[in-house]
This record gives structure tokens, C-alpha cells and sequence, in this order.
């Protein structure tokens, strides 16, 4: 625990885990509950924290918004059609490359 490489580790691990837990717990509102019972507690719990990953995940997929916003509607909706091009766009050349061989 007081070498280097396991500073390191604790150090990834405070930014990369334990920090989204703790925005979790306080943007996410997942600090208090009013459910019963530890299998309902967790269940809000997961899906809060699905609810987290879904949006960083969209975030990096198509680069505008914040969860729970509705910003940028049409920026997303842009960079979906620009993203759908791209795909289509490779399909296509790909297609071609076979056919001309």
C-alpha cells in the first residue's frame, strides 16, 4: 500500500470509480430514498448508475448534451445523421471495392 505502483492504482481509482459513484450519489440524488428493503434500494441504485453510463456513453457517441437536458436536441439529432453517413458511407465504399474485384 506505500509503494509507487499502488499509489498509482489508488490514484486511477479515485478518479475513475469512486468519483462516478460519488456524482451518483449527489447529482443523481441517489444520497436519500424513501423505497424499503435492501433488493428495492439497490434496484433505484442500478438503475441510476445505468442511467450514468447510458449518458457518457451517448456523450461520446455523438458529443452533445448532458443527461437529463434536453439540449442540443438537434445537434444530436445531426451528429445520428452524420454518424449514419459515415456507417453507410464506409458500407458502401466497401461494397464497391468487392464489386470492382
Amino acid at each position: 500500500m506505500k509503494g509507487e505502483w499502488s499509489k498509482r492504482l489508488q490514484k486511477k481509482r479515485s478518479e475513475l470509480v469512486e468519483r462516478s459513484f460519488s456524482h451518483v450519489r449527489e447529482t443523481g440524488d441517489g444520497r436519500w430514498t424513501w423505497l424499503r428493503g435492501h433488493v428495492n434500494v439497490s434496484k433505484r441504485y442500478l438503475m441510476m448508475v445505468a442511467a450514468r453510463n447510458l449518458g457518457v456513453v451517448m456523450r461520446a457517441l455523438f458529443g452533445v448534451g448532458k443527461p437529463r437536458v434536453l439540449q442540443g436536441v438537434a445537434g444530436a439529432v445531426f451528429a445520428f445523421v452524420l454518424w449514419l453517413w459515415n456507417v453507410l458511407s464506409r458500407w458502401l465504399r466497401r461494397l464497391c471495392v468487392r464489386g470492382a474485384k
